[in-house]
């Protein structure tokens, strides 16, 4: 039987801790459709499942979330490979809306880091 996990939506510390790695982080933002088989098109799914809660986690702030320095680079080299070799964006334009989500999630401005109410939503 396989083992069911699940988020515990009301953590007794005051939040849930992510440490999130390229592969998940790149499959919140590939299109279902583009997933050139069943199974990856049911991990994209389960994927996005994922994200949902953690988005509402994060908007209720019980959450937080790590990304390492090194995922951020492979999650753009992730998303140029499945782009150039794997042919999963079937336009430039599906490629580049991927890209500019990704890079709009991890990016910060700095008036919001100088903001003395900020909530960072991804931190390295």
């Amino acid at each position: 039987m396989p083992r069911i996990r699940k988020i515990d939506r009301r953590p007794k510390c005051g939040h849930n801790y992510y440490l999130i790695d390229s592969c998940f982080l790149v499959n919140k933002y590939i299109p279902i459709k583009a997933a050139p088989d069943s199974q990856e098109k049911h991990r994209l799914r389960t994927c996005k499942s994922w994200w949902k809660e953690i988005t509402a986690q994060l908007r209720a702030g019980r959450a937080r979330i790590y990304v390492p320095d090194i995922c951020i680079a492979e999650a753009f080299k992730v998303l140029a490979k499945k782009y150039y070799e794997d042919k999963w964006f079937r336009t430039s334009l599906d490629y580049k809306l991927a890209r500019d989500r990704l890079s709009r999630d991890l990016c910060t401005t700095s008036k919001e880091l100088k903001a003395t109410d900020r909530n960072i939503l991804y931190h390295d």
